[in-house]
């Protein structure tokens, strides 16, 4: 039932294809006590029978480029769609120490902008993480779907994070 799910949340839209998200199957005991705790020892949580933990994770566009990239040539897409995977998509997605690249993105576009249409973004750390959030949470949302379709219940708790 579990896998059957994470099938459909792989299914879910997601920015550009990248899968900037990895999902947690939470199955021993220690894992899931330790789980429990940073959940805050909520009920939901300590009396699951399963625990899945989805993880927004910017950088890992980097991960899906390569096979993007090979699907993308081997079903002769238009050369812009490949493009879009070799260059815009790394020159998009990087941010750089301190932001640094994110910031001149940002400047840059914002001037070019003034005289032709541009992308609007993502360009910083927090705006690459915010279209990860948003990708992660649509395969979430087709993870409990495809839960609840199977007839069972789930509890979505969200906010924990690692700082990093």
């Amino acid at each position: 039932m579990i896998e059957r799910a994470l099938e459909m949340a792989v299914l879910a839209p997601n920015s550009s294809n990248t899968q900037t998200w990895d999902f947690y199957w939470v199955r021993t005991p220690e894992k899931k006590a330790a789980l429990v705790k940073a959940c805050f020892s909520q009920s939901a949580a300590r009396t699951a029978a399963d625990l899945v933990v989805v993880v927004a994770s910017p950088t890992q566009w980097r991960r899906s480029q390569p096979y993007l990239i090979d699907w993308v040539r081997s079903v002769r897409a238009p050369k812009s769609v490949i493009l879009y995977y070799e260059k815009l998509i790394p020159a998009m997605y990087r941010w750089g120490f301190l932001n640094s690249i994110g910031y001149v993105k940002l400047i840059g576009l914002t001037v070019a902008g003034l005289f032709r249409p541009v992308p609007r973004g993502p360009h910083t750390r927090r705006d690459i993480q915010e279209v990860s959030i948003k990708s992660a949470a649509l395969a979430a949302e087709n993870f409990v779907l495809a839960i609840t379709a199977q007839g069972y219940a789930t509890c979505m708790m969200e906010g924990l994070t690692s700082g990093g």
